[in-house]
């Protein structure tokens, strides 16, 4: 008698014996899938082989599927690798622009800080120069350094009242597109 398919082959489990042994209704139709502890794969296709009405035996047609399974498996790795690209792309293209707005902001911060220096400057420059010269120079002499004190805080005053309109309306709007000015536009000095 010849060895059936499951019995001629090696590192069959009981569960696969099981599956090649029996099927649920032998009047019906049925299909599996085997995968073998080697990794080879079968497709298994029986139905019932009649004659007239009577069942006279039961048809199996088995395939070595191992070759598609495999191409199925390397093309998903391949679709997987490929949104993994995409993704790190992406991630990459996040850190990238996130490092840009750092640079705006660190850039921005400095000039900012540049402009208030310039008019404290000025506001020190004038209270020291009265300081020295509070009894030698009359008040005409001392009028263009206190002009000068005055103008630099309603400058600074400017320009904080600007730039927290500013950053107002941008919160407000919800659309933080940072942009470069020029400050020195942007404050009158």
């Amino acid at each position: 008698m010849p060895k059936l398919f499951y019995e001629s082959t090696e590192n069959l489990t009981s569960e696969a014996r099981l599956f090649w042994e029996t099927s649920s209704d032998l009047t019906q139709e049925s299909s599996d899938i085997l995968e073998l502890n080697d990794g080879r794969v079968f497709a298994r296709y029986a139905k019932p082989q009649r004659r007239d009405k009577e069942i006279i035996g039961r048809v199996w047609s088995i395939w070595d599927i191992t070759e598609i399974k495999q191409l199925i498996k390397e093309t998903e790795s391949i679709r997987i690798q490929e949104e993994s690209d995409s993704i790190a792309e992406t991630s990459y293209d996040a850190v990238e622009e996130a490092k840009a707005l750092s640079e705006l902001r660190t850039r921005f911060l400095s000039t900012m800080c540049h402009q208030f220096r310039s008019f404290l400057n000025i506001i020190s420059f004038s209270s020291s120069l009265l300081r020295r010269n509070v009894n030698r120079e009359t008040e005409t002499q001392k009028l263009p350094y206190l002009d000068n004190i005055q103008t630099a805080v309603e400058q600074i005053g400017t320009l904080l009242d600007k730039l927290l309109f500013w950053v107002n309306q941008k919160l407000v709007d919800g659309n933080l597109n940072p942009n470069q000015l020029k400050l020195l536009g942007f404050a009158a000095i």
